[in-house]
């Protein structure tokens, strides 16, 4: 078959591009012929070289996107958290105008390993119904956005629970740069534990990110905070992990330069492959997320976690693994909290690792079947 992917590719969101690779590497190793639709394509094709890309965008590339999708078997719309109008009414029309587009074109499309919600506004809802109840197949990755499916009028059996692509993500072993290494094998040397932290900006439009809200400085002083009591009274080395890097990168060197002492921190930017990343994390005690994925790709690598659940997909997630008693909900950003949570969390390293070793599999597997679901 020759299968078109949508979905914010070329933007540089490592959680995307982990599902991409996973996707492109799935679908190709089955005989598949794989387009990729992305805002960059030059870029994207040097990352996926088993693909084709195909220009797209809001207006520019919208006639290559059509022909694209004209001449494909089916349409992928997924995975992860696109389903939603949080981040604003445009990005929930940008990926429905590809069901449309579909519909046009007389091309199945599947919603496959997709986050719904949330959905704030009633067109919000509309929409999202109209396009699951054309859609050759549902699947979404975790209970709520079936419950959400349902309250807008999607049958239960239209809509199977699968889970995140990213957790089919293979670790690369290769972290890029030797100096990120050196420095952990430094730490490692001194008898410090490895203790990952994931911040994004606030939720919004790029304008909206180049200026940090109140609400945002008091979570980075108490990020920082943190950092600096487990540093300095815990012996712990942090490892900045971005997942994004226009939106990241720059909190991280902000907390770089925020720590006393910046050896006993190590900033990795969000250039790197989403494998290398991922081979980074499973080196970790210890991660401390807002990103959702940078938790998956712990909890994938068996590396206990405490989510910062900036939305409620990250506590979701968590109490999927068993694990709810790991998340501090956004209203208990506290320094102090979160430090004594972290403590108990390496004192019960074994047993939340037990837990892990329980739950993740079946994630797996369930990540998988949505894939095989797609042509089945």
């Amino acid at each position: 078959m020759r299968i078109v992917l949508s979905n914010s590719y070329g933007t540089l969101n490592v959680g995307d591009e982990a599902i991409l690779s996973v996707l492109v590497r799935e679908l190709v190793d089955r005989g598949h012929t794989v387009d990729i639709l992305t805002f960059t394509p030059e870029a994207t094709g040097k990352r996926q070289a088993g693909a084709g890309v195909v220009r797209s965008g809001v207006l520019r590339g919208a006639m290559s996107t059509f022909n694209a999708i004209r001449q494909a078997d089916l349409l992928v719309v997924g995975g992860g958290g696109i389903i939603q109008d949080s981040t604003s009414l445009g990005n929930l029309l940008f990926h429905m105008s590809r069901t449309w587009m579909a519909r046009l074109a007389r091309t199945p499309y599947a919603l496959c390993g997709v986050g719904i919600g949330p959905l704030r506004r009633s067109i919000s809802r509309r929409l999202t119904a109209s396009a699951c109840r054309h859609a050759r197949s549902i699947s979404v990755r975790d209970r709520k956005s079936a419950e959400l499916l349902a309250d807008i009028g999607i049958k239960a059996e239209r809509a199977e629970i699968t889970a995140d692509l990213a957790h089919l993500l293979a670790v690369t072993g290769e972290h890029a740069t030797g100096a990120i290494v050196d420095s952990l094998a430094k730490a490692r040397q001194q008898g410090r534990r490895l203790i990952g932290l994931s911040l994004r900006p606030p939720v919004g439009n790029a304008k909206q990110r180049s200026a940090y809200s109140a609400e945002f400085e008091e979570t980075f002083r108490a990020a920082a905070d943190v950092a600096k009591r487990l540093v300095d009274e815990h012996a712990a080395h942090i490892v900045f992990v971005s997942m994004h890097p226009d939106q990241d990168d720059a909190i991280g060197e902000r907390l770089l330069s925020s720590m006393p002492v910046a050896e006993h921190i190590t900033v990795v930017p969000g250039k790197l492959s989403p494998g290398a990343i991922k081979s980074i994390v499973a080196e970790l005690d210890l991660l401390i997320g807002a990103r959702l994925h940078s938790v998956i790709f712990a909890a994938s690598e068996r590396v206990p976690a405490i989510g910062l659940a900036y939305d409620a997909k990250v506590a979701a997630y968590l109490g999927s693994l068993g694990l709810a008693g790991q998340v501090v909900e956004d209203a208990d950003w506290d320094a102090g909290k979160i430090v004594e949570l972290a403590l108990e969390t390496l004192d019960r390293s074994a047993a939340i690792k037990e837990e892990l070793d329980r739950a993740v599999p079946e994630l797996v597997d369930l990540a998988r079947h949505s894939i095989a679901e797609l042509y089945g």
